[in-house]
């Protein structure tokens, strides 16, 4: 099983330890996280830009375990998408969703089921998501 995992570079904890326990439960090879951040094989993310137009800076926590994840480009997992379970969209913020949105783009609105999850602070319910 493979799961297509969409991430956005800023941290989150959440995001971090769901990535970890899937790694560590069906194997880091079969986890393809894009688009790719680079803290989770333990090197420094200042590759990005925020929605507000600034370059972020995101480096590793104490608590990371630096996994054997490659970087997938984009054609090649929609050259591979049956093999995907499902999709994971791990964010609500900015590079995760437009992850998504670019997938929907190729191959609809289901390209694979699609599992949201939502690690923000707040009580609120992004029904503009779901």
């Amino acid at each position: 099983m493979k799961i297509l995992y969409l991430a956005h570079p800023e941290q989150d904890y959440l995001d971090h330890f769901i990535f970890q326990g899937l790694c560590e439960t069906i194997g880091d090879e079969s986890v393809v996280v894009y688009p790719f951040k680079k803290t989770w094989i333990g090197e420094v993310d200042e590759d990005y830009i925020l929605p507000d137009g600034k370059q972020g800076f995101t480096a590793p926590g104490a608590y990371n375990i630096p996994r054997n994840i490659r970087k997938w480009e984009f054609e090649e997992i929609c050259e591979k998408m049956d093999e995907f379970a499902f999709i994971l969209l791990s964010s609500p913020r900015a590079y995760a969703t437009k992850a998504l949105r670019s997938f929907r783009a190729k191959f609809g609105d289901n390209p694979r089921p699609v599992v949201f999850m939502d690690g923000e602070d707040g009580d609120n319910i992004r029904w503009d998501i779901i």
